[in-house]
């Protein structure tokens, strides 16, 4: 598919974009794959520290417990979702993914400010940092934005040739337009 410009050549386009880059497919299958375990992690550290605060008292340890825990069930369930969607080519899903990931950027910078973790987090903020990046590469933006294309300057959906209007050649198109080489 290519779009023609008003001197009858294509216009430049990078990729194919009615084909899937393989980094996409990867990113996308590292999501679900990631995002998956973050869920089931979640679950498991919701389960955890509901059965510790039964045992004991500490309320604000458990509540900030409780709260990284719901974040890594909410976030791991976004990154499935995004990737899913991101296999299909949805630009929204392109966005969440990059909302969850420089949320955990931000996670991971805090957490290296605060002094805990360093090899983690530096190891966190690059990949986050890697995953947008190839995200946002022209050949991912090509798959990602090829059904939302704008129409050139004078053409309207469902007609095939630039500067047509409807209702101009009533069905009858010219063998040649001004301009062009036989």
């Amino acid at each position: 598919m290519s779009y023609q410009g008003y001197s009858g050549y294509p216009l430049a386009q990078y990729g194919e974009p009615d084909r899937r880059p393989a980094k996409v497919t990867v990113l996308a299958i590292l999501a679900i794959l990631f995002g998956a375990l973050a869920s089931l992690g979640g679950m498991l550290s919701l389960v955890l520290v509901s059965a510790l605060d039964a045992a004991e008292d500490l309320d604000l340890a458990f509540g900030t417990l409780r709260l990284l825990a719901v974040w890594s069930l909410l976030a791991g369930a976004a990154e499935v979702f995004g990737g899913v969607f991101a296999l299909q080519g949805r630009n929204w899903a392109r966005l969440l993914l990059t909302a969850v990931f420089a949320v955990g950027i931000l996670v991971n910078v805090y957490s290296l400010v605060g002094g805990s973790g360093a090899g983690t987090s530096i190891f966190g903020i690059a990949v986050g940092g890697a995953v947008i990046a190839l995200l946002w590469q022209r050949d991912s933006t090509a798959w990602f934005t090829r059904d939302s294309r704008p129409l050139l300057p004078g053409q309207y959906p469902g007609l095939q040739y630039p500067g047509e209007y409807p209702g101009q050649y009533l069905g009858q198109y010219p063998a040649q337009y001004p301009g062009q080489q036989p």
